[in-house]
């Protein structure tokens, strides 16, 4: 089977599960974006561990990002009170008692990286968890998914068309401007269809034309990060759980910078 059709058939599943999740139940967002986050934390570990000489806790990353999480699902369900959720911090605090212990000259370093996987992976996580909760119509929610493909779909079509200046060589030596304004004028556009089609909000045009060139730049910085994340380890793909596609980081890269602008603008603004 080419790469071409197992990269379409993956793709196709992945944004199935998505949309699916999306559309159906806060519970299903849950369990699926949930194991995606407990996927990219250890993956994030798995790439320092093996490919720098720093040394994450791997275990413990996941286990707090898990507790973080699976609490914060219980908190939106009602089954817990949101107060417990404060003992994370002291836990997550363990990992600084146990650096003074460990005979490394990198400690603070393997720390911050630590500290570092659950701002850049566990935080939009459980931003997507509490706009599940929040959002009355689903479709609203897929809107952000919508405009972050369109972006990466047309930077890559523009570029490849009409591509010459060179965006970030040093980083991502394929990337253009000329991709990359494709990708804000396009994402631009999905904002107005969208807000046309399926938009409920009070002023549906006002809200997605302005958060449109917000979540395209937050996409087009998140796809520079992880490009320069990989670039500086050392590696091509940051895992191979996703056959054609590389790794979980690698297939929400864009999001996951993304997603913290519209959690912002949504919540200002609705």
């Amino acid at each position: 089977m080419s790469n071409l059709i197992v990269r379409s058939i993956t793709g196709a599943l992945f944004v199935a599960a998505l949309i699916g999740a999306i559309l159906w139940d806060p519970i299903a967002v849950a369990a699926v974006f949930g194991l995606f986050m407990l996927l990219g934390v250890d993956e994030f570990a798995r790439l320092v561990n093996q490919h720098t000489s720093y040394s994450m806790q791997r275990g413990f990353a996941v286990t707090i990002a898990v507790l973080a999480f699976a609490g914060f699902t219980a908190v939106l369900l009602g089954e817990l009170d949101g107060t417990y959720l404060f003992l994370l911090f002291p836990l997550a605090l363990v990992s600084l008692v146990s650096s003074l212990f460990r005979k490394s000259t990198t400690a603070l370093q393997d720390t911050g990286l630590l500290f570092f996987s659950w701002l850049y992976i566990l935080v939009p996580f459980l931003m997507i968890l509490h706009l599940a909760f929040i959002v009355k119509n689903p479709w609203e929610f897929v809107g952000m998914f919508v405009l972050i493909w369109s972006n990466d779909t047309f930077a890559y079509v523009c570029g490849r068309l009409f591509g010459r200046t060179k965006l970030f060589e040093r980083i991502s030596p394929k990337k253009t401007w000329e991709g990359t304004i494709g990708g804000i004028v396009f994402a631009l556009i999905a904002g107005w269809c969208w807000a046309t089609w399926v938009s409920e909000l009070n002023e549906p045009y006002l809200f997605w034309l302005i958060v449109a060139p917000f979540i395209a730049l937050g996409a087009i910085f998140g796809d520079l990060f992880e490009s320069q994340l990989k670039r500086q380890i050392g590696v091509k793909d940051s895992g191979n759980i996703l056959p054609g596609h590389g790794g979980i980081l690698d297939r929400f890269d864009a999001a996951l910078m993304a997603i913290p602008f519209f959690y912002g603008f949504w919540m200002v603004c609705c």
